[in-house]
């Protein structure tokens, strides 16, 4: 383990670089491998993440798979197991709540939006959180291109996940 010495604490930015560095020098092999603990270790999240997603058009559920693979990697070298599973339930809470309050922002520019979450700062792990934000709205993935709808579809999706993770540290809270 990296990282957070005490459950719950942020993971530092330092962190979170280190752990998309490595992930991103991944071959494809060890991608698969990394995928696979991924669905072993947080089933719900997985499977929430390419469920919600695979409707969606522009290869959308897979990116969105890759990228909660990453943030899933960033909570498990931080935590490890003491990171408990994440049940169906509490991601879909965090998706109900998250959704209605993106849904403030339906109809506004985009970079309103794109600062508010860029400022991360109101969520537990708010470094987790830019790096999501930042791969999901500036980054491409071998030539990926996903529509305006897609990428929010994959926000809010990916945000339950980073939220959810992130509460099942804090079982006192809910």
């Amino acid at each position: 383990m990296v990282g957070v010495q005490s459950g719950g604490a942020i993971i530092p930015a330092h962190e979170v670089e280190e752990t998309q560095r490595q992930v991103a020098a991944f071959d494809d092999g060890r991608i698969r491998v990394q995928g696979r603990r991924f669905i072993a270790r947080q089933p719900h999240v997985a499977r929430f993440v390419t469920s919600l997603t695979e409707d969606v058009p522009g290869r959308a559920s897979e990116f969105a798979f890759y990228v909660g693979c990453i943030v899933w990697t960033m909570f498990d070298r931080a935590y490890g197991k003491r990171l408990p599973q994440v049940s169906q339930r509490c991601l879909v809470e965090t998706f109900g709540h998250l959704r209605g309050d993106m849904e403030r922002f339906v109809g506004s520019e985009s970079r309103f939006l794109e600062r508010y979450l860029r400022n991360a700062d109101f969520m537990r792990q708010p470094h987790v959180v830019r790096f999501m934000v930042d791969t999901l709205l500036t980054r491409r993935l071998d030539g990926l291109e996903l529509t305006r709808e897609a990428r929010g579809i994959c926000l809010v999706v990916l945000l339950s996940g980073i939220q959810a993770m992130d509460a099942a540290l804090h079982p006192a809270d809910r």
